[in-house]
């Protein structure tokens, strides 16, 4: 063989090719690279610098395997799979390139299901099951969405006195557009609930009574967002109650 990086690479290409080896070039750069310890970037910017003996050695040494059909990652002693580094020996099994198509399809498919998982335990989808079954998207839950602005002002340190002065401004405006209403049995509702917050003996009778009497007159006045607004209000009151 030749002693120039170009000559030596070519040649050790041609017998790869005539010993039936389909990736010729590239396992002759591999092994070249592993024998000298060169950079594939090396390489190509000097291609016509000359060859070590003793690299020119080991490298003749890899070629030959190869052309016995030994397969380059038993030659290096190590093969990259999936990301990583594995020690190969003759003692294992060398990871072909179909098995990491494999895997991944196999990740792909457990990655679905738990997305599909996480949709249906949100009830945002219903997974049927059987022959004509399948994932069927559902309209946001109330709870479901309430539950995360709920986390939302969990985690930025919302205290009960925040929730009451929310309530301060928000309720007045709708009880008065109630009581034009002339809704007299709604009115009488809330009376009755007013009534149960100022009768409250202990934390846990007042926040049932102030939760009923929120909710109720949201209810009552029927807007979407205010329902919305009820709702994490009432999960907040909960937690707050059960964490006493």
């Amino acid at each position: 063989m030749s002693e120039t990086r170009r000559a030596l690479l070519k040649q050790a290409g041609e017998r790869l090719a005539a010993s039936g080896i389909d990736t010729a070039a590239l396992d002759a750069r591999l092994l070249f690279q592993a024998a000298s310890g060169l950079r594939h970037e090396d390489i190509v910017a000097e291609p016509d610098l000359g060859v070590p003996r003793d690299v020119l050695t080991r490298f003749s040494e890899f070629i030959d395997r190869r052309c016995r059909c030994e397969p380059v990652s038993r030659i290096l002693g190590t093969r990259e799979f999936y990301g990583r580094s594995f020690r190969v020996t003759p003692d294992v099994l060398d990871p072909r390139a179909d098995t990491e198509t494999l895997i991944e399809a196999a990740l792909g498919l457990a990655q679905g299901r738990e997305a599909l998982r996480i949709l249906d335990s949100e009830s945002l989808i219903t997974v049927a099951r059987g022959a004509r079954g399948g994932a069927r998207a559902n309209l946001p839950d109330i709870d479901v969405t309430a539950r995360y602005g709920t986390m939302y002002l969990q985690a930025h340190g919302t205290t009960f006195s925040d929730l009451h002065k929310a309530r301060t401004i928000v309720e007045p405006p709708i009880a008065g557009a109630l009581a034009l209403s002339h809704d007299v049995g709604g009115i009488a509702k809330l009376r009755a609930l007013i009534q149960a917050q100022e009768a409250a003996e202990d934390f846990n009778a007042l926040t049932e009574a102030m939760v009923g009497f929120h909710e109720s007159l949201v209810e009552m006045h029927g807007n979407k967002t205010l329902t919305l607004i009820a709702r994490i209000v009432h999960d907040l009151v909960n937690d707050t109650r059960d964490q006493r």
